[in-house]
């Protein structure tokens, strides 16, 4: 079993300055964290610092990412990947929250 100590979105509430190259080094985990999803035929869908993990047992290096939450993914049949439920909400892209407006009234009609 592995913990990982908080969010991105707690991290950044706790740090008064980032360190640009610690963001940079995160930011580019996170890419590789997307491309290896694109590559593998999985469509996060709702991607955002809740949903990032950061390991900080690092011993001082920048912390490690991981990408977690895929409740509301699309994956590629190809694959073997499907849905693990299906909802009307997830169907327009995930959290109606954070979607945008034109999607959400489009996904509003549509229910």
């Amino acid at each position: 079993f592995y913990r990982y100590n908080r969010t991105v979105q707690e991290y950044l509430a706790s740090s008064r300055v980032l360190d640009p190259r610690v963001s940079t080094l995160l930011l580019l985990q996170l890419l590789e964290g997307i491309t290896h999803l694109v590559r593998n035929g999985v469509a996060h869908r709702d991607l955002k610092t809740d949903n990032l993990l950061l390991d900080e047992c690092t011993h001082g290096l920048c912390p490690r990412l991981v990408i977690a939450d895929f409740g509301c993914c699309l994956a590629d049949k190809e694959w073997g990947l499907v849905l693990p439920f299906y909802t009307a909400e997830i169907d327009w892209g995930g959290n109606c929250n954070l979607m945008a407006p034109e999607v959400r009234v489009c996904s509003n009609n549509m229910v």
